[in-house]
């Protein structure tokens, strides 16, 4: 059980990984585009981010540290407010120079089933200073939903945090 348990855990992390990975080519895209400047980035609007929508990633969010907001994929999201909280702390983070990995949290997918997702955020620096922060939400449905189908139906098989809150079923 335990072996079922690590499997699980390593799939997710691996999307997280990725997803990781995915907003670190993004944010060194976004900083190439800051060098030099001192204001937000605003030029080009949501569509510098939607080439960097894929995989994984419900969505990206790049907040400026005058907050200013670039955003493409599933706003809805960012409304839940699980979602919203964990954005809010990712961009506290990121601003001070940290990445960020949220707690896994519930959403509503399709016919109301629970599916977990996971915020993502990285600090986006330019000229030797943070000027805003990258943020991604993670859909860990589909591999939450493989490791389950791989155990079969004599497993009943659920997901808490750290904290003990259920994030998927």
């Amino acid at each position: 059980q335990l072996e079922v348990a690590s499997a699980i855990v390593q799939e997710l992390n691996a999307v997280t990984t990725g997803a990781n990975n995915q907003l670190a080519a993004t944010a060194h895209y976004l900083s190439s585009r800051m060098k030099g400047s001192s204001g937000p980035l605003r030029a080009g609007g949501d569509d510098l981010l939607a080439p960097y929508l894929a995989g994984d990633l419900l969505s990206l969010r790049y907040t400026s540290r005058e907050g200013s907001i670039l955003e493409v994929g599933d706003r809805g999201r960012s409304r839940e407010e699980a979602v919203g909280s964990s954005l809010f702390e990712a961009f506290a983070t990121a601003m001070q120079g940290e990445p960020y990995v949220g707690r896994p949290v519930p959403r509503r997918g399709a016919g109301d089933a629970v599916a977990p997702c996971v915020v993502v955020a990285l600090p986006v620096r330019a000229d030797g200073e943070v000027r805003g922060v990258l943020a991604g939400v993670v859909d860990l449905s589909a591999p939450w939903a493989r490791s389950v189908a791989s155990l079969g139906a004599n497993y009943i098989v659920f997901g808490l945090d750290d904290g003990g809150t259920l994030f998927a079923s």
